[in-house]
This record gives C-alpha cells, structure tokens and sequence, in this order.
C-alpha cells in the first residue's frame, strides 16, 4: 500500500476546529480509495508525543515536515513563529528535494479579524516567491477540503473524478462532504 503523508500546519488555538474537521475529510477519503491501495496520513502537532525531547520539541514536528508528500499550512488572525518557521522547513525542503508540495492558506479577514503584521509579513514573502508557493483565501474549510481532493486527483494521488452538484462533493459518484460555503 502507498502511504502519503501530508503535514498540517497552523496556529494550535485558532484553527483547532478545522485541524479535527480536516482529520476527518482525510480519513474519509482514505476510506473512499482503499481500493486503489493508497492510505492518506496526516500528521499535525496533536500527533505527535508531547514527551520531553532530548532534542528543541519542534524539530521533531520539522522532521515530519521534511518527510511529507503534501504541507497545508492554515494563518488568521496570528501568524505565530513556529507555524512560520514550519513553513520555512517546506519550502527549504522543496527548494532541496522539490517536496513536499506546498499550500498557504490565508483566512479572509472578517469585521472582527484581522491579519496580523507576521501574517502580512508572511503574505508578501510568499508573494515575492514568483509563484513558486501556492497561496489563496478562503471563507470556510469546505474551501481548502475541495482544493485537497482536487490537488490529490491532479498530482495523481489515486485516480477519481470530483463532482459539484447542489451542495454536494462527490468523489467518483460518492458523497464526500456537504458544501458549506466557497469562494469560487
């Protein structure tokens, strides 16, 4: 079986939800191809052991990072400087070995929330990178859960055809989730 491995990077208080919600749409989705012999892993930091290390705790979180095939990475309100720094791990990683692919999420500011000055800081870096970083906006987590599917289908993860129809996501004619909301 092949097993793709997919880091999930984020603020720990501000994106707890959606961290939960995306663990659950990748499991779904491993359930949905087990016949094409892949398994999805998702690793993000309530995974891995809070043990003490002999080593800074977050390199073991950047190992896994170096080791994965996909990093999402999720900023809101806070950019804060280990979520930053895990995305300075991926692209360092995918400068050197061209994975893992790489893409930044960047809630829509609201009335009440407002990007931070790190996450506009972050925001321009990304921006002067000439395209070499995938970035969007989002709305709702049903936005970055149909840009997954579609990501794993286009870099030929496993083979499935992604369907829109109503408020419905279907993979290969099987519900895969309700559509809350996008942006598209």
């Amino acid at each position: 079986m092949k097993e793709v491995s997919i880091f999930l990077a984020s603020s720990i208080d501000e994106f707890k939800n959606e961290r939960i919600d995306l663990g659950d749409y990748i499991r779904k989705i491993t359930d949905q191809t087990i016949g094409q012999n892949i398994c999805l892993k998702l690793t993000k930091c309530e995974d891995l052991s809070n043990a003490v290390s002999k080593t800074r705790k977050q390199e073991e979180y950047n190992q896994e990072i170096r080791k994965s095939d996909f990093f999402y990475v999720l900023f809101g309100k806070k950019a804060g400087d280990y979520t930053i720094e895990e995305l300075d791990v991926a692209v360092q990683q995918f400068n050197e070995t061209g994975k893992p692919n790489i893409y930044v999420y960047f809630q829509k500011p609201f009335d009440n929330i407002v990007i931070s000055e790190k996450g506009k800081a972050v925001l321009e870096r990304i921006k002067a990178e000439n395209d070499s970083i995938s970035y969007r906006a989002y709305n709702h987590i049903d936005d970055i859960k149909l840009d997954i599917i579609k990501d794993f289908i286009e870099k030929k993860v496993f083979v499935g055809k992604v369907e829109v129809e109503k408020e419905k996501v279907l993979l290969n004619g099987n519900k895969l989730f309700i559509l809350q909301s996008t942006s598209e």
